[in-house]
């Protein structure tokens, strides 16, 4: 059985029984706690650490206390603290199971309290702005793929470790979620944030569709010039209308640089059409200087 001792002369408690019980140790991190191979490294090397300094001395919490002090003198710091004693737990728990150990002597050890500053966090016109950019320059499938990782840390929360160890089986596009192996070696299923790759090369498909079905339209000029989100520049011709909608599928919205382009022409004040304030919304956070009105019902266009 993982994590078992093997041999009767494990059971007298020194630090030279504990040394070689670790490849036991080891199974015990690995098959039952499901430690990543990172973690259980970590622990390994904090339990030999203080194996070396017990010598032939039993495992006690006064000599674990004066461990800790120890590398406390050298500097180390609260985090890597609290993680040799959360190491030594680990180990003396399993210890205590395996009669390696009469009583757990980390039981009355404290962890020091860890100051950690809040990660400072990109706002999300600066993160849409990275992600546009970075779809007009996947061109490759590899470079597909990465940003539709960066899409799905984005809109998930997942963890890094969580989205690079997902498999194109893990995906469920019916139920519209994703199968992830968190910390502890534990699945999770979580929901995708996305109704689909829109503005994506993945949707060429259906732009080589859209131009199929827009070939025998002929577009006049537009009234008024028309930004398109596919360029951010006005477009005063119809003839350029058709391919502008075909490309929009699978281009990236430059909404930012076409708020920018429409501020520069004189624009003062949008209209948003249509329920919500999402639109509205964005414009206020690019330009404040340009006013913005919602019209959502017959009565309010009228106003």
């Amino acid at each position: 059985m993982p994590g078992q001792v093997t041999s009767k002369q494990h059971v007298d408690g020194s630090a030279a029984a504990l040394r070689s019980a670790m490849t036991d140790f080891d199974r015990y991190m690995a098959a039952e706690r499901g430690f990543s191979a990172h973690t259980a490294t970590a622990y390994r090397r904090d339990v030999e650490d203080l194996l070396a300094f017990l010598g032939d001395e039993p495992m006690t919490t006064a000599l674990i206390r004066a461990w800790l002090a120890q590398a406390r003198e050298r500097g180390v710091g609260s985090a890597t603290v609290a993680r040799r004693i959360a190491s030594l737990r680990c180990f003396a728990h399993w210890a205590v199971r395996q009669g390696l150990l009469d009583a757990d002597p980390t039981l009355r050890l404290r962890s020091p309290r860890v100051v950690s500053d809040l990660p400072r966090v990109a706002d999300s016109d600066r993160l849409n702005e990275a992600l546009d950019t970075l779809n007009r320059v996947a061109d490759d499938p590899i470079a597909v793929r990465d940003v539709a990782a960066l899409e799905l840390l984005y809109g998930s929360g997942l963890r890094v470790s969580e989205v690079c160890s997902i498999d194109v089986g893990d995906i469920d596009h019916e139920r519209r979620t994703v199968r992830v192996l968190g910390k502890g070696a534990k699945q999770r299923v979580v929901p995708l944030t996305v109704s689909g790759a829109f503005h994506t090369p993945l949707m060429q498909t259906a732009a080589d569709g859209m131009r199929q079905v827009l070939a025998g339209v002929a577009f006049s000029a537009p009234v008024m010039p028309v930004v398109s989100n596919v360029t951010a520049q006005p477009i005063t011709e119809g003839s350029v209308l058709a391919e502008e909608l075909a490309s929009q599928i699978t281009s990236p919205v430059l909404w930012a640089d076409s708020v920018a382009t429409m501020a520069a022409a004189g624009v003062t004040e949008v209209i948003e059409f249509g329920p919500g304030k999402v639109l509205t919304g964005l414009v206020k956070r690019i330009d404040r200087s340009i006013a913005c009105r919602n019209v959502g019902t017959a009565e309010e266009a009228s106003a």
